[in-house]
């Protein structure tokens, strides 16, 4: 990730799906180097840039980490990553789960556990106020759309399409 005012690397690491990635970054609420510059940038409202820096083999992606961010620290990129890199749990064999489904009771206890749980009406206005006035990109759109294709449309749904139309 770079930062938008001088373009400077400020973070690197590894992503199986970067868009999913930046995304949880950008919501992140831990106390790291990383996530309170990107909270700093979106108080003065900006955003991280990221760049796709390299493909690489899943049996490879702990090397290539470790060695990008050796290699930009000894140029002295002022990054913000904690560690030397290449230690996450990631998808590939490195991850003791890479593979393996869940049991049945485990889907079961964990749709159990969350059961019942919301989001409460003081959270879902933040979250509302947080989004309103800023429009999606293109690609974020028809991804979404891309995601509802062949999704029976639920009663709440369906009635507020009805009443878009009818204004």
């Amino acid at each position: 990730m770079n930062d938008p005012r001088t373009g400077e690397c400020r973070y690197v690491g590894k992503a199986d799906n970067p868009f999913v990635r930046f995304k949880k970054h950008l919501h992140s609420t831990k106390k790291t180097p990383v996530s309170c510059w990107i909270r700093s940038l979106l108080s003065q409202g900006l955003t991280p840039h990221m760049d796709l820096l390299d493909e690489v083999p899943v049996s490879q992606w702990g090397f290539w980490e470790r060695e990008y961010i050796r290699v930009f620290r000894a140029v002295r990129v002022p990054l913000l990553n904690l560690s030397e890199g290449g230690e996450g749990l990631g998808s590939g064999e490195n991850n003791p789960r890479f593979g393996k489904k869940n049991s049945a009771q485990a889907n079961e206890k964990n749709r159990k556990a969350h059961l019942g749980k919301s989001v409460s009406p003081e959270a879902r206005e933040k979250i509302s106020a947080s989004k309103k006035g800023k429009r999606l990109s293109s690609e974020v759109c028809a991804k979404m759309s891309a995601s509802h294709m062949g999704k029976p449309w639920s009663e709440l749904r369906r009635a507020r399409f009805e009443a878009r139309k009818e204004t």
